[in-house]
């Protein structure tokens, strides 16, 4: 059985993260890793599972906002996806932020489903900052 890690990113990790995020998101917008708080998961042969950020939330006062995450496809189902979020609400409540927000495609349930068991609930913001066709996720802290 595989084990896995979570450690603090470092600039070395941005070129996983790059490769991860083009592969698994489908997009050449890769966060940059000096704003926030960034993770990597590993396996326990040093192979990169996934990764995950967060920062400050711009449209909601003292809240963090859950930014990218993801795990690559020969990794999934492992639970790397809830351990992602709790490291991120952990980093959340030592910030002293009192909510963490975040938001997932409609059709991505996987995440859906992890928010949820990570005690995320459906939201309606003031100002769509992703659009109107995602799901926005709030969670008290």
């Amino acid at each position: 059985m595989t084990r896995y890690a979570l450690r603090r990113a470092i600039a070395e990790d941005e070129r996983s993260i790059a490769h991860l995020h083009k592969s698994a998101i489908g997009d050449d917008n890769v966060p940059s890793l000096a704003v926030g708080a960034w993770w990597i998961a590993e396996t326990d042969a040093g192979a990169f599972a996934g990764f995950c950020g967060i920062h400050p939330s711009v449209q909601s006062w003292r809240a963090g906002y859950l930014i990218r995450a993801a795990v690559h496809p020969d990794h999934r189902g492992n639970g790397l996806q809830k351990r992602m979020i709790r490291a991120r609400l952990s980093y959340a409540r030592r910030a002293g932020w009192t909510r963490a927000v975040t938001y997932t495609l409609a059709d991505n349930a996987p995440s859906a489903n992890s928010l949820i068991a990570c005690g995320f609930r459906v939201f309606v913001p003031r100002y769509e900052w992703a659009g109107s066709s995602v799901i926005y996720w709030l969670r008290t802290l």
